[in-house]
């Protein structure tokens, strides 16, 4: 899977649906939701976070949700770019070892994941 297929995916399915009182004619656009299932099923993808977009200095998409899912593909593509350039830096590096010294039961974890924690927490 991708996370454009899933985010279409989860706007197709949701289209003219009612959820929580609120009717959605063009579907709901989950970037959050479609990424934490990429990232479930492919560990070493990022997920979609506030703090992570605030970090990077990157906007939340506004307008229709058909104009906002291919911004969300765009914007996660960008993300994508990003932890992979930032994964290959010594301070990335650092940054794991160090997670891995002071949660040493965690060592399984993927290292961008240990990035998101750590990005998250800032």
């Amino acid at each position: 899977p991708t996370f454009e297929t899933i985010i279409m995916t989860m706007q197709n399915k949701t289209k003219g649906m009612t959820i929580s009182g609120n009717f959605y004619e063009d579907g709901r656009v989950e970037a959050s939701f479609s990424s934490k299932m990429l990232a479930t099923l492919m560990p070493n993808k990022p997920i979609w976070d506030s703090h992570v977009l605030k970090q990077l200095n990157i906007s939340v998409p506004t307008g229709s949700a058909t104009s906002r899912v291919q911004e969300c593909i765009k914007i996660y593509g960008q993300l994508e770019n990003e932890y992979d350039k930032f994964m290959k830096t010594e301070k990335a590096r650092e940054l794991v070892a160090r997670f891995d010294t002071l949660q040493p039961k965690y060592k399984s974890i993927s290292s961008v994941k240990k990035i998101d924690y750590l990005v998250w927490s800032m």
